[in-house]
């Protein structure tokens, strides 16, 4: 509606969105979500938990997929097409 393009990601945890003028391609868009999970992690006001456990349950989460994303994007084979 609001004309904008966006990507997503979604899984075991939430889904999260951002503007397509964050990343020009997969890999720079797996970079993004990973540099912002990792600063949501090391800011436990930026998550919406309300209970303490759960909350750092899922700064450890995020801690981990941030790391997994992260090198996925920096494989050089990761996007690379086979002919």
């Amino acid at each position: 509606m609001d004309q904008k393009v966006y990507w997503e990601i979604s899984g075991d945890m939430l889904t999260y969105v951002a503007l397509a003028v964050n990343a020009t391609d997969a890999r720079d868009v797996l970079r993004y979500f990973s540099i912002q999970w990792q600063l949501k992690a090391e800011n436990p006001e930026a998550n919406n938990s309300q209970q303490h456990v759960r909350q750092a349950e899922f700064v450890l989460l995020r801690r981990s997929r941030a790391g997994s994303l992260y090198t996925i994007c920096e494989n050089e084979s990761f996007g690379a097409r086979r002919h």
